[in-house]
């Protein structure tokens, strides 16, 4: 934690070098030259005591500023250490930050309004609350207007040579614009942008006269009338086909019609408004300012009948749609006939868990190459026939996850790489026995994960003996490359330690020794080097029955096979029935006896007297019972 702290603070020195600076080394400047031209608000609060020429601002490190024009008035010039800030003749917002402008200075100079706006025209609107007016260049919004009272405009020729005049509400259009006399035509979404000149008289009519308009649907194609899914007035009801299908349909200038198309259906080539090609082809809005023709270029998708040939349709489920859907078709192994909509498969193979497909094909294609069973699901696509083939799945390649001191609020999944089978399939305590294709499903991710509250630690990780890293350090997440018999280890609770296991074996015998379930200790004249909570086991030779197997301390047992688990270093003997493995009898007044660990325990004469086990006499291992 302390770590992460200090890396915290080194990033924030990084990205704001003077940020650790005093709040009072960050005073700036803002020189006006008549603060009755300007109102400041800075932080949202006007500043009402500023003075002509410099004003010295309190420290902060961070402050909103906005400059805007008095009534009267124009923003001349707004720079920050001499860059330019202007957006505009009327209002410049900006900021101040310390650490980026250490002692800024702000110097906004005005001009009166009628120096700077050598232009006019006169504008009037039945209904200002319906209208936006907007400056192109300048982005001057104007206001202030009263119905159907001229208005003379002001404004800039240089910055502000087009007017925008366009519906305040949304889904709402104006009626009709005249300039000079002259009705003016609106862009495609509605927007009159006008090119200004001296003395240009505009007079704007919002409202709509409550008169009805022609409404017209055609079809370029005879029968495509089911194309449309449906026609609304704003948020109103629909109106029923006979209805808006009819010769003599009209709705209120000023409408907002909303149409939408059923795709499902149809392919919906194009749509056009008064000849005008519309973006969409899911639906349209247009708002009537006179009479109206729809026209829809659409074609119904055909059916289309598909052969499936199919083996193994026990082990799958045929769903029409997805299978959330729960509508499920009957299959049979060998010919299927499915006739389905050429725009929409709409039909879901999903296999049995434990199964594949096998063959997947069209006839001309290989569809398994691009096939992923992260779903276990296959949708059908209308080109060409299809034959499948199910089969079980089988894993050419075996390995084992080991999980030691898994705490209860922690859970371990492993996923291959490419999620071609195993998404999140969790591991439990012990050994895991994990089947798998090699060539298609490895790497592997190995995760550790929270389960609910509580913290843990993965203490190491080792994939065939060999200790691994995290994919990313300071997460649980290790990746790794496994073949058959590979065997991972992962350790939670405390890393485990390396133990040694020695053979003891009577001559003229081999029996076979596995550890870690799969993987097999060849030399026995050679320790086995395993890890805390590794399985060994011990099998006698097929056909052997005289063979007595003991583990460190335990008595030794008749048996064809034992098994245990390492937790410390240990000797394994495997003998003759008779219990005693190449005992050389020794003199017993000479020699000394000493125990595995090289301890003279006593002298051969002892022996007999000696509890049972295994000691060294003479030079010779011998096994006392």
């Amino acid at each position: 934690m302390k770590q992460f702290y200090a890396m915290g603070l080194l990033l924030l020195t990084l990205l704001f070098p003077f940020s650790m600076k005093a709040q009072n080394d960050y005073p700036y400047t803002i020189n006006i030259d008549d603060p009755t031209h300007v109102i400041v608000t800075i932080d949202d609060v006007v500043q009402t005591d500023l003075v002509a020429g410099d004003n010295v601002m309190p420290a902060t490190f961070y402050a909103s500023i906005v400059f805007e024009a008095a009534d009267g008035y124009v923003l001349a010039s707004v720079t920050r250490d001499g860059t330019d800030l202007q957006p505009s003749a009327t209002r410049c917002s900006t900021y101040f930050m310390g650490s980026y402008y250490p002692d800024a200075v702000y110097k906004v100079t005005t001009m009166a309004a009628s120096e700077y706006y050598k232009g006019s025209f006169t504008l009037t609107i039945d209904d200002p609350s319906l209208v936006d007016v907007m400056f192109q260049g300048s982005y001057r919004t104007v206001t202030n207007f009263e119905a159907n009272e001229p208005k003379t405009v002001l404004y800039n020729p240089e910055t502000e040579s087009m007017l925008s005049l366009k519906a305040l509400n949304y889904g709402s259009a104006i009626y009709e614009v005249h300039i000079d006399g002259e009705k003016a035509d609106p862009s495609d979404d509605g927007t009159y942008n006008i090119i200004l000149a001296q003395d240009m008289n505009i007079q704007v009519t919002a409202l709509f006269p409550d008169i009805d308009t022609p409404v017209k649907f055609e079809f370029v194609n005879e029968g495509t009338e089911g194309v449309i899914y449906e026609v609304k007035v704003g948020y109103g009801e629909p109106i029923p086909a006979d209805e808006y299908l009819a010769d003599g349909f009209g709705l209120k200038l000023g409408s907002s019609l909303n149409v939408s198309f059923n795709t499902s259906n149809y392919k919906v080539n194009a749509v056009y408004i008064n000849d005008v090609q519309q973006y969409s082809t899911y639906s349209v809005n247009v708002v009537l300012v006179g009479p109206t023709v729809i026209k829809i270029d659409a074609k119904a998708y055909e059916l289309v009948t598909k052969a499936v040939h199919v083996e193994g349709a026990e082990h799958m489920t045929l769903y029409k749609g997805s299978s959330w859907q729960n509508d499920i078709v009957e299959l049979h192994d060998g010919d299927n006939t499915i006739t389905f909509s050429e725009n929409d498969p709409g039909y879901t193979f999903e296999l049995e868990s434990g199964y594949e497909f096998t063959v997947l094909t069209d006839g001309e294609v290989d569809l398994l190459k691009d096939y992923s069973k992260y779903n276990n699901y296959f949708s059908l696509n209308s080109d060409g026939d299809l034959t499948i083939k199910v089969g079980k799945i089988v894993f050419p390649e075996t390995a084992y996850i080991y999980l030691a001191g898994l705490p209860e609020e922690a859970f371990v999944t492993l996923t291959d790489y490419y999620r071609e089978v195993y998404s999140g399939f969790e591991l439990s305590e012990g050994y895991n026995e994990i089947g798998f294709k090699s060539e298609t499903m490895s790497p592997f991710n190995l995760s550790a994960n929270f389960r609910s509250g509580g913290t843990f630690d993965v203490q190491e990780v080792y994939v065939d003996g060999e200790k691994a890293e995290p994919t990313y350090e300071g997460t649980a997440v290790y990746t790794m490359a496994l073949s058959g018999g590979s065997v991972v280890k992962a350790y939670f609770k405390e890393a485990p330690a390396e133990h040694t296991v020695n053979f003891t074996v009577d001559e003229g015998y081999a029996p076979v020794v596995t550890y870690d379930i799969i993987k097999t200790h060849e030399d026995l004249t050679a320790p086995l080097k395993a890890l805390t909570g590794t399985l060994v086991k011990v099998e006698t030779p097929e056909g052997v029955t005289d063979l007595e197997i003991k583990i460190g301390e335990d008595e030794a047992e008749t048996l064809t096979s034992k098994e245990f688990t390492v937790s410390a270093d240990t000797d394994v003997l495997i003998s003759k029935k008779s219990g005693v493995s190449n005992v050389t009898v020794a003199d017993a007044k000479a020699g000394a006896v000493y125990n595995l660990q090289g301890i003279r325990v006593a002298d051969a004469a002892d022996f007999d007297r000696l509890p049972a086990g295994v000691y060294i006499v003479d030079g010779v291992k011998t096994y006392k019972k």
